[in-house]
């Protein structure tokens, strides 16, 4: 879909979650790089995920009502979500952080100590 066509489409939409994420997220999808690196496959798959009404993210606004029942509870989707979350916080270890000394010579460049800092 060329980027103008889904501008001005937009663009015609009422505010509300559909045209936020495809304001948001499809609009960026079209621009190259995003759309070498992931947006041919957003924008593949967004079409589908409204259509079978399937929440596939927790990002995209148009989406988040697919991940509830029909009485509004909690469903599959976001019981996984907070299953995994609460389970990576919980087990993984903080990142290390990578600390680098710099010796500062005669020439103003400074230059980085070949033994890094891996404390925690």
């Amino acid at each position: 879909m060329p980027p103008t066509l889904l501008e001005r489409t937009t663009a015609l939409l009422a505010d509300g979650p559909l045209k936020e994420t495809l304001t948001a997220e499809a609009l960026l999808a079209t621009q190259p790089a995003k759309f070498r690196a992931w947006g041919r496959h957003y924008l593949t798959t967004l079409p589908q995920m409204l259509r079978a009404e399937r929440r596939s993210n927790f990002r995209d606004a148009c989406l988040q009502h697919f991940g509830r029942d029909a009485s509004g509870r909690e469903a599959l989707f976001d019981t996984l979500t907070l299953t995994l979350t609460l389970t990576l916080t919980l087990t993984l270890p903080l990142p290390l952080t990578l600390t680098l000394t710099l010796t500062l010579t005669p020439n103003p460049t400074p230059t980085p100590n070949p033994t890094p800092n891996l404390d925690p």
